[in-house]
């Protein structure tokens, strides 16, 4: 009866847990929720409330109550401060960019940062992703990845029918408000402008191929190919609304990075699980439906024949900004300092716009973090690709494709524009990575191939890495007798 009553109770622990990220992960791509700076002190408390719950109670144990609510109390304040002091400026820029010229400014310390109050907003954003992607890598570990995975993929649907909805009918919606404009642009929205919201829409594309294409390739081994098939039918769904959606944005960096994704993910996917008809049916879907929605969508194909002069605008921006790098080479000017020292430093060909973003990530992270914070960001990058690629290896599930495929996304992305810096964007993808990074709660799904075979220790590659799950069958296994070369004697014949 105990036992029952603290299953029961971890159960109910869990599914609020879980339903106070999803409401998070539903929040942050609405109205206001992810390019005002102004809210990210509430996104970030939300998440240092959700992190402490999780792991500082022990999956709410009560004996762990009180230092769980020391550690939220001192999180709590911490991310409070950081967002009220970013937010309000309460620490002043020691320099002004406007006047002076550039040699004055760089006799400063070499640590100092020319935007102070943006770069503890962006110290607290990163604390909150460091959160997220632990705390979804605790609740996946428990409910399980693909079930997590598949409540994640009902939020990209649900936006992904908002913005259709919008986009189409131009109908104004109380929360979410991507409305395209002449110029793409999102009137307060969560979303800065039409390429951001494609790449948001890229993340969700990539779970719901994952989803599509497991569940498809167990239906003839799984022992509820019901629950298979319901899955595939849903994540397919979902998959043709996103792709949608996405065509409407018309972004085509965004369309070039999603598709790029998921023929990579597909085949990934015939690689490790040797799916080969369902690999071959999804590639043949993905180039038919490139080559249909590039000739049904006249608009995106008249902004890819646009592309040139675009792209040498942000060619010159991307020089003029790398040589303002090469003032403060090792330390750059500070996490969110470009619209303040490239806003006073531009040249004239380039002075017709404000650039608050380089439109390209890796240029703004040399900029405003240089090498050394550059270099930090990489190797934390490189640490979750190979957390996605050790699960993706020990055949765990589709959640270390997954995660590899938002990487695929964001990074392809992020050289011509800067969704890895709307929070929408980055949170979400914190959230794949995270359950990309737990550890397996249930076995894996049993493939009609053989198993693999480990050559060092001879075992099969579910035997080895769980153990628990070897030899394991509903039915008592039958004694084999193996046949005597001479028949048996009959005691009743005579000399016997």
């Amino acid at each position: 009866m105990q036992i029952s009553a603290e299953k029961s109770r971890l159960g109910a622990f869990t599914f609020i847990s879980v339903g106070l990220l999803l409401l998070f992960c539903a929040w942050i791509p609405l109205y206001q929720g992810s390019n005002r700076a102004v809210l990210w002190a509430f996104n970030g408390m939300a998440v240092a409330f959700l992190f402490c719950l999780v792991h500082l109670t022990n999956n709410g144990e009560r004996d762990h109550l009180p230092r769980a609510w020391i550690g939220f109390v001192v999180l709590i304040a911490l991310v409070g401060w950081v967002g009220t002091a970013g937010v309000r400026g309460l620490v002043l820029m020691p320099f002004d960019a406007q006047s002076g010229s550039l040699d004055s400014l760089l006799t400063g310390p070499p640590l100092i940062s020319f935007s102070p109050s943006d770069s503890l907003l962006v110290c607290l954003v990163m604390m909150s992703f460091a959160m997220l992607w632990s705390l979804s890598r605790r609740l996946a570990s428990t409910l399980g990845a693909q079930t997590l995975l598949l409540l994640l993929l009902v939020i990209f649907g649900l936006h992904a029918a908002l913005g259709v909805l919008e986009i189409t009918v131009d109908y104004e919606f109380p929360l979410t408000e991507p409305n395209f404009d002449d110029f793409g642009a999102v009137a307060d929205g969560g979303f800065a402008n039409r390429n951001t919201f494609a790449t948001y829409l890229g993340l969700g594309a990539v779970v719901a191929l994952a989803l599509t294409m497991r569940s498809l390739s167990v239906l003839n081994t799984s022992a509820l190919p019901v629950l298979q098939l319901s899955t595939a039918l849903l994540s397919s769904f979902v998959l043709l609304l996103i792709l949608t959606a996405l065509l409407l944005t018309q972004s085509r960096m965004g369309a070039a990075s999603t598709v790029s994704a998921l023929v990579l993910m597909i085949l990934s996917f015939g690689f490790v699980y040797r799916a080969w008809i369902v690999t071959g049916v999804f590639l043949s879907l993905v180039v038919f439906g490139t080559l249909a929605g590039g000739y049904a969508s006249v608009e995106l194909l008249e902004r890819i024949d646009d592309s040139g002069a675009d792209f040498q605008t942000r060619l010159l921006v991307y020089q003029e900004g790398l040589s303002l790098w090469m003032q403060r080479p090792m330390t750059g000017f500070g996490a969110g300092s470009f619209e303040t020292i490239f806003g006073a430093f531009k040249s004239e060909a380039v002075a017709w716009a404000i650039w608050d973003m380089a439109h390209n990530t890796y240029v703004t992270a040399l900029f405003e973090l240089g090498s050394l914070g550059s270099a930090l960001m990489l190797i934390l990058f490189l640490w979750l690709t190979l957390h996605q690629l050790r699960t993706l290896r020990r055949d765990q599930g589709i959640a270390g494709l997954v995660g590899l495929g938002g990487l695929i996304v964001v990074g392809l992305h992020a050289c011509l524009d800067y969704s890895l810096e709307i929070y929408a964007v980055t949170a979400t993808l914190m959230v794949m990575l995270g359950i990309g990074a737990a550890p397996l709660s249930d076995p894996p799904h049993q493939s009609s191939l053989p198993p693999k075979i480990n050559k060092a220790t001879a075992k099969p590659v579910t035997e080895q890495f769980y153990p628990e799950f070897a030899n394991t069958s509903d039915r008592p296994r039958a004694r084999r007798f193996k046949p005597s070369a001479a028949p048996l004697k009959n005691p009743m014949q005579k000399g016997s």
